[in-house]
């Protein structure tokens, strides 16, 4: 039997400065401290956040997000290992680069909570990434449904 998998949308994200791959990289260590699961960065052509739940090695949940620069098409996420980012001062994403949000969780993993959602905007906003248009505890608690 195949477990629920999920997905809603999240929050728009803008940079206010530019984020540098070593950025990125600060960004995952801090999210896996705060929420105390293992966060690295999600392998989608359109990048994100992925937390991967020890105790329960398939389970796992991501943010992605779609960042387009000066209303050009998606910009496609490098496919390059973490930890290959630490140390990397080339710039991922220029000031002004803007993006959209989307909530996913796989295997049965545990769907996207609002608290957790403004942790994230905490981290992001205190690294040059604003976040607006928050979803609503309601539109994450009744996500979609999806067979993949």
């Amino acid at each position: 039997m195949t477990k629920n998998n999920y997905c809603a949308s999240g929050f728009d994200i803008k940079c206010t400065k530019d984020v540098t791959y070593n950025d990125y990289f600060e960004l995952c260590a801090e999210l896996t401290k705060r929420f105390k699961v293992r966060v690295g960065k999600d392998w989608s052509c359109e990048g994100g956040f992925s937390f991967y739940f020890e105790d329960h090695c398939l389970q796992y949940k991501v943010m992605r997000h779609r960042m387009c620069e000066n209303g050009r098409g998606m910009l496609e996420f490098p496919n390059i290992a973490l930890p290959f980012w630490e140390k990397n001062e080339d710039i991922l994403w220029k000031s002004g680069t803007k993006g959209s949000t989307f909530l996913k969780a796989f295997h049965g993993a545990p769907m996207w909570k609002m608290d957790e959602l403004l942790v994230f905007k905490e981290i992001l906003t205190k690294n040059g990434i604003t976040c607006s248009n928050m979803p609503t505890e309601d539109s994450i608690n009744k996500p979609y449904r999806v067979s993949f």
